[in-house]
């Protein structure tokens, strides 16, 4: 007899391991137990896909070796292969698009309202490539005699020039050649501008940096009077009232501040009762490090590694997103500013224009109202002609297009914004998110981007596994994300918005994720919000 029950009780071990092995896919680890139940959440991006000159037709394309998902797919969470893990969980996600469109504007040749906001930093006393002189004497509007010549900015592996982290602009380092100087040669153009302007044009001065009162100084009102305007271009700035010579760092989001409030005070007509065209333009030289509130950011959360005064030189990572308690680092708080000012007027045209060869664009063109009014002046001549074809689009007559929208996100659609389907889905579906294996071509999950039943939010989800669909939901590990939203904007165009916008202002078509389960097995976690947006090079207006 105990022979009989020794067998059975073997048996009943053997069948237990066999069932655990059996319930663990070949190959695949355990996930990580996480404490405190379910966790779904993103991986560090480490894709920088970013947009060169992509056009539109290109949308909805995830990377180079992904098939392009079907856009018609049925409106139903479909996995492409069953997940053979049985411990499944389900996920959703709130999905956000931040539409863009064109307004037209009938004009006949309007008088012009020109906001200039002009970067009064260190920077501008350095020449294009970031040389300054350090020792020797300064004059007053004169070159340098003696010292020695250094790369005061980042250094450059290709310049021939030492690089030094001891330059201060126009206080001790001026480049030694002021008709050089990137201050010289943009109030130069300015001056041009000035020269070019119509009687019924008028224009105010703002100039910032850390060393002008209050961080951004601007002139004292709006004026058509050419001498007065050059002479505020001048003095504005100026470092030991030399014009061409400027310190401090770059206040850039202050400015942009002011000139909001600024607008808000302008005269909306000319003397003639004609309605102002309204033009912004940012002149830029050196990188924004300033935050908000007047302080300097000097990233040692997230830019430790780096020196302080590398730190305060360096946009991406250092200078973009937000701290820990949500306060915006200095170039996002810049963008955040300049979309206040969009939001309040619809028609204003932002440019902006970057004086120099080095500056990072990172950021900057999503100060403009479009990627074409962003100009990128890395040599001395460029920035008169970039000037002049700003003047040029904004002295004209007939229908004027102008780019507007991009500066609200959006967490559902109503019915005015519905896209045309096609191109859209239809029947509720507004787009799709893709769900890859990591470095997969074929997605494991199609799911219908469409508002939930409960709280009308955008959004998408993979249903938990219960009785009636036991192999429903999604198994821990690892996978990568594309997804898409097609939105109609005021214009009546249906546009199709594709690249993930990420903290550090990255566009990227995929981004990966994880899911992780501690214990409970069927229940539904959520991911972060996603959000979707056209690439920062596409121009709403026609060339």
């Amino acid at each position: 007899m105990k022979p009989r029950w020794f067998a059975l009780g073997l048996l009943a071990v053997c069948l237990i391991v066999v069932g655990r092995v059996a319930a663990t896919p070949a190959g695949t680890a355990a996930p990580t137990p996480i404490p405190g139940g379910n966790f779904a959440h993103y991986l560090p991006i480490a894709l920088h896909d970013l947009a060169s000159d992509e056009s539109l037709d290109q949308t909805a394309t995830a990377a180079a070796a992904t098939s392009t998902p079907d856009p018609n797919a049925t409106a139903t969470a479909t996995a492409t292969s069953t997940p053979m893990s049985t411990q499944t969980i389900g996920i959703s996600g709130t999905v956000y698009v931040r539409p863009r469109w064109v307004e037209y504007s009938p004009v006949s040749s309007p008088p012009v309202l020109y906001e200039i906001i002009l970067d009064a930093t260190d920077a501008m006393s350095y020449d294009f490539a970031g040389h300054g002189t350090l020792g020797g004497t300064i004059g007053n509007q004169q070159d340098t005699i003696g010292g020695a010549d250094y790369q005061c900015e980042l250094s450059d592996p290709i310049d021939p020039l030492p690089s030094t982290d001891t330059c201060t602009g126009g206080a001790s380092s001026p480049w030694r050649h002021y008709q050089e100087r990137r201050g010289y040669v943009v109030k130069q153009a300015l001056d041009r501008l000035i020269d070019q302007m119509r009687p019924l044009d008028t224009m105010r001065i703002i100039a910032y940096s850390t060393d002008v009162s209050g961080m951004a100084q601007a002139s004292a009102g709006w004026s058509s009077d050419k001498a007065t305007l050059k002479n505020a271009i001048s003095t504005l700035g100026a470092y030991n009232q030399d014009p061409y010579r400027s310190a401090g760092y770059g206040s850039g989001a202050i400015a942009l501040k002011k000139a909001h409030d600024l607008l808000a005070t302008a005269p909306l007509t000319a003397p003639d009762g004609q309605s102002y065209k309204r033009v912004m333009i940012l002149l830029s030289a050196g990188v924004p490090n300033v935050f908000l509130d007047g302080a300097l950011n000097t990233a040692r959360d997230i830019c430790g590694n780096l020196t302080v005064w590398q730190a305060i030189n360096t946009a991406d990572p250092c200078q973009l997103g937000a701290t820990a308690i949500g306060k915006l680092r200095p170039i996002t708080a810049m963008i955040d500013q300049a979309n206040v000012i969009k939001a309040s007027d619809q028609l204003i045209n932002i440019y902006v224009v970057s004086a120099s060869r080095g500056e990072p664009g990172t950021g900057l063109p999503r100060v403009a109202s479009d990627a074409s009014m962003y100009y990128t002046a890395s040599q001395p001549g460029m920035v008169g002609s970039s000037l002049d074809d700003i003047q040029s689009q904004n002295q004209v007559s007939g229908q004027v297009c102008v780019p507007s929208g991009g500066y609200t996100w959006l967490d559902r659609i109503d019915a005015a914004h519905t896209p045309a389907s096609p191109p859209a889905p239809g029947n509720g579906v507004f787009g799709y998110a893709y769900i890859y294996d990591v470095g997969g071509g074929i997605p494991k999950f199609t799911l219908p981007i469409q508002h939930d039943g409960s709280t009308g939010a955008l959004g998408f989800a993979i249903p938990p596994p219960d009785s009636g669909n036991p192999s429903s939901g999604i198994a821990p590990g690892n996978y990568e994300m594309a997804a898409y939203v097609d939105y109609k904007g005021n214009d009546g165009i249906t546009r199709q918005y594709d690249y993930f916008r990420t903290p550090s202002l990255d566009e990227v078509h995929r981004i990966t994720f994880s899911v992780t389960s501690a214990s409970t097995i069927g229940a539904s976690v959520p991911l972060p919000p996603i959000f979707m947006e056209l690439p920062s090079t596409v121009s709403l207006c026609p060339p």
